[in-house]
């Protein structure tokens, strides 16, 4: 069985799934966006919604 501290330092880093970048700041997120992503994406559904 695999050491709790080798199987969290082994993870990838959590990425961005629209721009592909690293997310850091929300690591423990369930979101699959950055926020920048997020953002640009809620824009959009707000002006297709005027």
């Amino acid at each position: 069985m695999m050491a709790v501290r080798t199987f969290f330092a082994t993870l990838p880093k959590k990425c961005c799934i629209v721009c592909g970048n690293p997310i850091v700041d929300q690591a423990e997120s369930y979101m699959p966006e950055c926020f920048h992503c997020q953002e640009e994406r809620l824009e959009k559904e707000n002006v297709r919604g005027r």
